[in-house]
């Protein structure tokens, strides 16, 4: 398992750099702007895509085809896959904490509650847009794939659009005070759903792929 998480970051190599180079990019560019709800948002789906990469090499190279004559399971294989979508974002999750608390803290308006919930939201968006893709590549191919999972971005981003005028026309005192008693209860609900949906994920991808002729 560990020898398949390790040549997807072999091959993503290149890729990680070119991310890391439009983290500070955009980090010099918005930072200085206080908009640090939308980077935080930003890295962590930035997060959510080098799977899906890691894919596409696999598809391109025949990795499956060759794989597949190897003592290895087929459901390691999408195993390996789900472990390393984990990976990267509990990376964008921890960056994304990391500008919340500093810039928080520079701003002398630090809420440590408020920063573990804005983070938890965004890595569990990230592990449900990537649970609801991974399938879909499976099934279809990374190339046939791109798409659909263009259209699956448009959902939260469609989400987001909504909930922010929703949000625009409530009054602020009564938002604030709905927001204090669920605090506590939208952080563990939205890991549990999480939970629920890239377990579904992983049992519907590994069964799509052991169907799989290569």
């Amino acid at each position: 398992m560990t020898g398949l998480i390790l040549k997807d970051f072999i091959n993503l190599k290149k890729y990680i750099r070119i991310q890391l180079a439009i983290i500070v990019f955009y980090s010099v560019i918005f930072l200085p702007q206080g908009k640090i709800d939308f980077i935080c948002a930003f890295f962590v789906f930035l997060g959510a895509f080098p799977v899906m990469s890691a894919i596409a090499f696999d598809d391109t190279s025949k990795w499956n085809s060759f794989a597949t004559t190897m003592p290895i399971e087929r459901k390691d294989l999408v195993l390996s896959k789900y472990l390393l979508m984990i990976i990267f974002l509990l990376c964008s999750g921890l960056l994304c904490f990391i500008l919340l608390t500093v810039s928080s803290t520079l701003s002398n308006s630090l809420d440590i509650n408020k920063t573990i919930f804005m983070t938890v939201l965004y890595f569990c968006l990230g592990i449900i847009y990537d649970s609801i893709n991974m399938p879909i590549i499976f099934k279809l191919g990374s190339e046939k794939a791109r798409l659909v999972m263009l259209l699956v971005l448009f959902i939260p981003v469609g989400l987001t659009f909504a909930l922010s005028k929703v949000v625009s026309k409530t009054d602020i005192t009564n938002l604030s005070n709905i927001f204090n008693r669920l605090a506590n209860i939208i952080p563990i609900l939205a890991i549990g759903i999480t939970i629920v949906i890239a377990l579904a994920s992983y049992f519907i991808s590994t069964n799509i792929f052991a169907k799989k002729e290569f």
